[in-house]
């Protein structure tokens, strides 16, 4: 049985071009995507959330990524956090 990828080598790959790896996310994604575009009761919002997923791939940015130093992820991250919880 072949290992799973980790979602962000997953994701580095879908990047960089490699549609296998759009493909994999997607299927692991598929029970979440469908729970969901039932919730939004419409017809076409299951193909909606995969494209949304796979535009969102290509988007994403990791802040480990990035030049930001402890602190500023620190302060990224309690940012986010509190809009979350609002």
């Amino acid at each position: 049985m072949e290992k799973k990828q980790k979602l962000k080598v997953l994701i580095v790959n879908a990047q960089n071009g490699d549609q296998d790896s759009v493909v994999n996310l997607v299927h692991r994604f598929i029970p979440t995507v469908k729970k969901y575009s039932r919730r939004m009761g419409y017809e076409e919002a299951y193909a909606d959330l995969i494209a949304w997923m796979v535009n969102a791939v290509h988007k994403y940015k990791s802040v480990h990524d990035t030049n930001m130093t402890l602190p500023e992820q620190y302060l990224f991250y309690s940012k986010t956090a509190k809009n979350k919880i609002l």
